[in-house]
């Protein structure tokens, strides 16, 4: 028997508006076999006030996910901004999709939620590890 640990971040953050409903969220989460408390939510107005530093190097979220949001935050590290901050830190961070609408500019909706997820880090280590666990149950 093989016992396996991984660092597996089940969450994603979500930074800025978000005009869909509950049940929106509920349904789409649900398509895609996940629970709604897989996403942590930070409104547009707490944008300001998150600690941006505290995502460097962190395991905590697979994913970042951004949405209209204000262009100064706190601890962004001499970056012009929260998406500035974002874009600088890439390589230290957990990947960040940008949520945009069919006009290009950032925002949430239920068509470009589905699709991040589709493109998430998060599904791709679900999948990644049901693959492992799949090899390591067929060799008997």
């Amino acid at each position: 028997m093989v016992k396996m640990e991984s660092r597996f971040a089940g969450k994603i953050l979500v930074l800025g508006d978000c005009q869909l409903s509950d049940a929106c969220i509920q349904k789409i989460c649900k398509n895609h076999g996940l629970k709604k408390d897989v996403f942590k939510f930070i409104e547009y107005s707490r944008v300001k006030m998150f600690d941006f530093e505290s995502l460097l190097d962190t395991d905590r979220y697979s994913d970042i996910f951004v949405a209209a949001s204000p262009h100064k935050a706190k601890k962004i590290e001499g970056s012009t901004s929260a998406c500035q901050f974002l874009l600088d830190y890439h390589e230290r961070l957990p990947r960040v999709t940008q949520l945009r609408l069919t006009g290009g500019s950032l925002g949430l909706s239920k068509n470009n939620l589905e699709k991040a997820i589709l493109s998430s880090k998060l599904l791709e280590l679900r999948h990644e590890r049901t693959k492992v666990e799949i090899i390591f149950t067929h060799q008997n």
